[in-house]
């Protein structure tokens, strides 16, 4: 065999394998001047290619496709607010991740965050199968990747233990400019915060005039609420004027 020197020759080993055929370091018998550090940067670049992909850790296979997997388990989960991101991508089912991290709510209450370095309990979320790069790319730039999360390939496994996959799943990012809330700790991310309590939340983030005998009442009228709940500002009643207090428990979509 063909001495191996570079993390290039390495490429075009892989590059002559047949499409879907699966591998190990170990089965591709490379010389023994080969560094492991190497081969896991070169496979790891191509998984992001979308030419390769991580069935579990160390071992992968050529895809004839784009073919990603993907955990979820905020706002792209089933009737969450951002799961048309995911409407051409394949759902596998429910899934959690092997490993433990901690998942605390945002200022906003509206979407969820992990944190990779604290271990604390296993994450539920769901698992889909993105075959197209575009809308995974799209999907970056709505997590605002890398700024805000950062995505990593970590192991999953179905609620029954009988599959498992290395899927990508966003963290918190340490650069991520937004304040650190340390909620209370959750493993899984609930259904959105029902309408009545986002409204007894609106007095702490609007301010009423005094003479106001009714201050939610007030609020109430002046917002109109979609079907998903949510505060849609550009739907309040016109004419209409509030300050606001703080922007700390604001996020716009």
């Amino acid at each position: 065999m063909k001495k191996i020197k570079t993390g290039d020759e390495i490429t075009h080993i892989i590059d002559e394998l047949p499409v879907s055929k699966e591998f190990t370091l170990s089965s591709l018998h490379l010389s023994s001047s080969i560094n492991e550090n190497t081969f896991r940067t070169v496979v790891s670049r191509l998984v992001k290619q979308g030419k390769l992909t991580r069935i579990r850790p160390g071992r992968y296979k050529k895809s004839a496709q784009f073919e990603q997997y993907l955990f979820v388990y905020g706002s792209m989960k089933k009737g969450f607010q951002n799961h048309s991101r995911l409407i051409n991508a394949e759902y596998l089912g429910e899934f959690t991740t092997v490993g433990k991290y901690v998942m605390y709510a945002d200022t906003s209450n509206l979407f969820p965050y992990v944190i990779e370095n604290e271990k604390r309990s296993s994450i539920h979320g769901e698992l889909y199968k993105i075959t197209n790069a575009d809308e995974f790319k799209s999907i970056d730039e709505l997590e605002g990747s890398p700024t805000y999360y950062y995505r990593k390939q970590v192991s999953v496994e179905s609620k029954e233990k009988k599959q498992k996959y290395s899927a990508w799943i966003y963290f918190r990012s340490p650069t991520n400019p937004t304040r650190l809330r340390r909620t209370n700790p959750m493993s899984i991310w609930e259904k959105e915060l029902a309408p009545t309590v986002k409204k007894q939340r609106l007095s702490a983030m609007f301010s009423v005039k005094r003479h106001s005998k009714n201050s939610q009442k007030d609020l109430e009228e002046i917002f109109n609420y979609g079907d998903d709940g949510m505060i849609h500002l550009s739907q309040m009643k016109k004419g209409s004027s509030i300050p606001f207090k703080s922007f700390q428990n604001i996020t716009f979509i």
